[in-house]
């Protein structure tokens, strides 16, 4: 893939005219073992250069290549072919070599587990110690072997010296300018994808670059390359990067050039003395499972030139991007200044340099952050009652609720823009969340929020797997720090309908707005009442719109109030309707179209006893009976969506981009779809009301809904894994994994369009995409939605393989996570089978490994040895090997060790995985009191588990890091014991909090132990330790 990055900007004088040429690549990912597509697109780039310089008669200068030159630390044969690219791209651009500029990324290097523990975690402070940070590079330096000879070999130049810890320091002179070029290594402790704020530089590193810059002669321009984004370092060595790159006393650079991130933006750091800019690009490099073992897509690669004019005082910078046959054309996409043709043009030095001495590092711009669109609301009339009480009252949070078509979402929307847009706005941002489906992961969504919040630096990636105790005391910081308007619109599925109480997924949110000081202001939306006994909140219960209000609403609208459409008969309309603003707005759009008029309406609706909604339905389906059949069609598709889709997005549904256009403007204004407006850009998204879904799905049935459901998961999932989805004589089996996001908006979808035996085929296939890659919370609750709305009996739960596996673990979980749903789970599965079967076998299997789980060690043991008759006369071991392994943990937990021990040996080489086998043993010998053979092979399980990222191997770590405390207490090493188990209860507290009470009664009994309790630890929540004198 191809990135291309820059930054720049510093006020000074110059004195001669000339211009420099950079070009910037990044995060190649050359692969040895790579698609041919690869090796076309790098001669499409080469090419696609050399237009460029031809058509704006430039020369390059200098090559910066920020890191990733090969895919995955693909050693020397990967490098041998990255060698032939430049060696190509030299020739035919006719850049010398040595003008070639490399700094290593995360690729480039092989990822070694054995050392990971000891750089993640190490601290800053370790690293301002000049001989432990001498220890660490050594430990980590032999990993840029193959990286350092490429250098060497193709520039002739020795940059990274083992003595200089990492970086480098290269000057030229290029048209009578001196431009230095700092070589900052980000990736010498880069271990694997979740390096997010975990990378430092070091001081040394820093140290040895400045004394480096000390044996120069002063120069006019400096560069920091460097792979990783700065927000990518911790909070500690991001402030120790900045400081050392903007002070003038240390090693000051005017810009900045990173790679590695897929999406780029402008950003400025500046100091009373100094400014320093950064610009980066987006490599489009794919997700996980979007293809194949080391192959790239064509598409999407970016690359620039920047031609600096220094008499003008000017930077233009040519934006390319490729399209998916892998030619490139101007990038229009990537900034918003950029031209036609791709370039923009900018000084390269403030204008007025003083403007910018009090603007400290951050120039993000809060208001304008988006989580979701908000709904766009024309032709606002009334509720100036609520406005009162709003502007009268100090409230913090304020419950909008009523029956459907109340305008709930409308009023929210029109307080949002009221209250945070305009030169009058009393709050810094307003933020919409949409919770119509999202039953189980408020916590993900408000996660998701922060991210936002905070421009990225507090990303999902890295508090993916927070605690909500700490989730809410980051909510709780931004709140202070900041005045939020933030809307949850619909949030139905947390009230309790009996109670008119929150549930107890929301409480604690609203207890956090509650219960601190600060002047944010929080709405909630809903058909439910919502009671709740504080002076902070505040109810409002919507009703229809008064006479006076729904005559301006019909003026609004552009109906003449005449004949008959006459005041008289408006307000018999606004009597008939209650006022009921959607059911208005259905009647405005046919008059106004002049398909309909008040005083036909009246003789057709006459009020009767016929209750509102019974009145409103059939009048929506006489609408519907006049809408063609392609705008029927049209809301059919909508209909099924789980979120507002786009016009590019519909596209995908009905081809025309142009007609779609004028469809949903016409369905806009028969109020049957509602716009939804985005902060960051134009783009408008459209939902249909929740009333027009409610009249399709109960005209017609799912099946006959069916194909639109297929078109709409189009959008998110690859054509032939949605075309097997719907083929009934096919299966999942071997296709292409889809991405964690684009699973998720799928099962919504799925949920959403009453296909939950959908949902449950796309999760018994790709469950481990969502739970290996931190989306654990996200599949638990999908899970239960599923299995909540599904029928068992129907879709034979209890007797499909894939099923049963997807049960099993989702119950396994469900213990994890001390969640008692699984008992009912577990008794339903069981009155679906008929003893002495085999479905019944498979219960068993599943009952025994359960009462293993929770303690129930005799229980468990007993229902191993009923599988094991049952089996026998069914003539039937399928699971056999699973059941006596349960037994072994039951057995070795209820005290029957060495028996245990036997058993565990002797499924040693079957499917059983190594690191779970030697964990095992290693609490047989630790209850047998070999101390020293369980330290071993507990050591040796550990090693296995680190390498391993998916999510049962983290469960697994909980366990063998609080039984390596438990082997550690007993030999007295006090210290390792300690902080052994605090690791595990980190570990526990995401991953398994269902366990955390182990962990708990562990300390209360260790903390007799008066050594063991003075003990200090260096443990921090969340940072796994696992002590260098411990090393496996």
């Amino acid at each position: 893939m191809v990135l291309f990055s820059l930054i720049y900007t510093k006020c000074k004088e110059w004195s001669k005219v000339n211009n420099v040429n950079i070009l910037h690549l990044s995060d190649l990912h050359i692969n040895f073992n790579e698609d041919s597509s690869c090796s076309i697109l790098r001669e499409s780039l080469i090419e696609d250069i050399n237009k460029i310089k031809e058509n704006k008669n430039i020369k390059i200068d200098i090559v910066a290549m920020t890191g990733d030159i090969i895919d995955k630390g693909t050693g020397d044969k990967s490098y041998a072919l990255a060698e032939e690219f430049f060696n190509e791209l030299a020739s035919k651009c006719e850049i010398e070599k040595e003008k070639f500029l490399f700094v290593p990324g995360n690729h480039d290097i092989p990822r070694k587990s054995l050392i990971k523990h000891q750089l993640h975690n190490k601290s800053s402070e370790d690293l301002f110690k000049e001989d432990l940070a001498t220890e660490y590079w050594d430990l980590a330096s032999s990993r840029f072997n193959s990286f350092n000879t490429f250098v060497k070999n193709f520039t002739g130049r020795e940059d990274f010296l083992n003595e200089n810890l990492g970086g480098a320091v290269t000057t030229f002179e290029i048209n009578s300018k001196v431009i230095r070029f700092l070589l900052i290594n980000s990736s010498w402790c880069s271990l694997d994808n979740e390096d997010y704020g975990l990378l430092k530089i070091g001081k040394w590193q820093l140290e040895r670059i400045r004394s480096l810059i000390n044996k120069t002669e002063p120069t006019d321009l400096t560069f920091a390359l460097m792979h990783h984004p700065i927000d990518w370092l911790t909070t500690d060595e991001q402030k120790l990067l900045t400081h050392y790159l903007t002070d003038t006393k240390y090693i000051q650079a005017n810009y900045i050039l990173n790679g590695h991130i897929h999406t780029g933006k402008i950003e400025t750091t500046t100091t009373p003395d100094s400014t320093l800019a950064s610009l980066v690009t987006g490599i489009g490099y794919p997700n996980k499972g979007e293809k194949g073992l080391s192959k790239i897509k064509n598409g999407q690669c970016r690359y620039s030139i920047y031609n600096f004019n220094f008499e003008n005082n000017l930077l233009t910078t040519y934006l390319r991007i490729s399209l998916d046959n892998g030619y490139f054309v101007a990038d229009t996409q990537l900034y918003q200044i950029a031209g036609e043709d791709g370039s923009f043009t900018k000084n390269i030095y403030p204008q007025n340099h003083t403007l910018l001495k009090n603007n400290y590092a951050d120039n993000f711009d809060i208001s304008s952050i988006e989580v979701d669109s908000i709904k766009k609301v024309s032709d606002w009339v009334g509720r100036e009652e609520e406005f009162t009480l709003i502007e009268s009252k100090k409230i913090s949070v304020l419950a909008i609720t009523g029956t459907g078509g109340q305008g709930k979402s409308a009023l929210a929307s029109e307080i949002l823009r009221r209250y945070s847009r305009g030169s009058n706005k009393k709050y810094d941002v307003g933020i919409w969340i949409d919770c119509r489906e999202l039953p189980h992961s408020l916590h993900y969504k408000i996660i998701e929020t922060l991210e936002k919040l905070t421009d990225g630096k507090e990303s999902v990636s890295l508090y993916r797997d927070e605690k909500l105790e700490d989730t809410i005391n980051r909510l709780e910081a931004h709140l202070k720090i900041y005045k939020l308007l933030i809307v949850f619109d619909n949030i139905d599925a947390y009230v309790n309908v009996d109670t008119e109480q929150v549930s107890k997924e929301l409480e604690p949110f609203l207890n956090c707005f509650l219960n601190i000081e600060h002047n944010s202001f929080i709405i909630f939306t809903c058909r439910p009442s919502l009671i709740y006994h504080n002076a902070d909140f505040h109810s409002i219960k919507l009703t229809g719109l008064s006479e006076e209000d729904g005559i301006q609403f019909f003026n609004k609208r552009g109906i003449k109030l005449e004949k008959n459409n006459s005041v008289e008969y408006s307000n018999k309309i606004i009597s008939m309707t209650q006022g009921h603003p959607y059911w208005l707005g259905l009647i405005a759009g046919q008059v106004a179209a002049g398909r309909d008029n008040f005083k036909k309406l009246i003789e057709n609706y006459s009020v009767g006893q016929v209750y509102e909604r019974a009145r409103l339905q059939e009048y929506f389906k006489s609408v519907w009976d006049q809408l063609s059949k392609d705008r029927q069609r049209l809301l059919r598709y909508l209909v099924e969506a789980h979120r507002p889709l786009n016009q590019l997005e519909i596209s995908i549904l009905e081809n025309g981009p142009d007609k779609i256009r004028k469809e949903l403007r016409r369905l806009e204004r028969f109020g049957l779809v509602e716009p939804h407006e985005s902060v960051s850009n134009d783009i408008t998204s459209y939902q249909v009301h929740p009333l027009v879904r409610e009249f399709i799905h109960e005209t017609y049935t799912p099946s006959a809904q069916e194909q639109y459901v297929q078109k709409v998961l189009y959008v998110f999932l690859p054509r032939n894994i949605v075309d097997i989805l719907f083929n009934k004589n096919t299966d999942l089996t071997g296709s292409t994994i889809p991405s964690p996001s684009a699973l998720l908006e799928s099962l919504e979808t799925c949920l959403n369009s009453r296909n939950s035996a959908k949902a449950l085929t796309l999760m018994e296939q790709y469950k481990n995409a969502l739970l290996d890659n931190g989306y654990h919370h996200q599949s638990l609750s999908i899970s239960c939605r599923i299995l909540d709305s599904i029928d068992w009996n129907e879709h034979k739960i209890a007797f499909r393989s894939k099923s049963v596996l997807f049960l099993r673990s989702l119950i396994r979980q469900l213990i994890y996570f001390g969640d008692k749903t699984y008992e009912n789970y577990l008794k339903k599965y069981e009155t679906l089978v008929e003893p002495n079967t085999l479905p019944y076998l498979r219960y068993l299997t599943l009952l025994t490994d359960v009462e293993w789980r929770i303690g129930n060690y005799n229980k468990s043991i007993h229902y191993s040895y009923e599988y094991e008759k049952l089996a026998n006369s069914l003539d039937n071991f399928t699971e056999h090997r699973d059941i006596k392994y349960t037994r072994a943990l039951s057995l070795r937990d209820f005290g029957e060790v060495e028996e245990a021990l036997s058993l565990f040996n002797e499924l040693k080489d079957t499917s059983v995985k190594e690191a779970e086998y030697l964990g095992n043993c290693a609490k047989c010998y630790h209850k047998l009191g070999d101390f020293d053979k369980a330290e071993t092979l507990i050591k040796q399980s550990l090693e296995l588990l680190l390498e391993d990222s998916s999510y049962s191997s983290f469960t697994n770590l909980g366990y063998a890091y609080l039984w390596y405390s438990e082997i550690m207490y007993d030999k007295e090493d006090f210290k390792t014991s300690k902080e052994l188990l605090f690791d595990a209860k980190d570990i526990w507290e995401e991953y398994a909090p269902g366990f955390t009470s182990i962990i708990h009664n562990k300390i209360e009994e260790y903390s007799n132990n008066s050594i063991w309790n003075s003990i200090k630890t260096n443990n921090k929540n969340g940072n796994l330790v696992f002590l260098s004198t411990q090393s496996v």
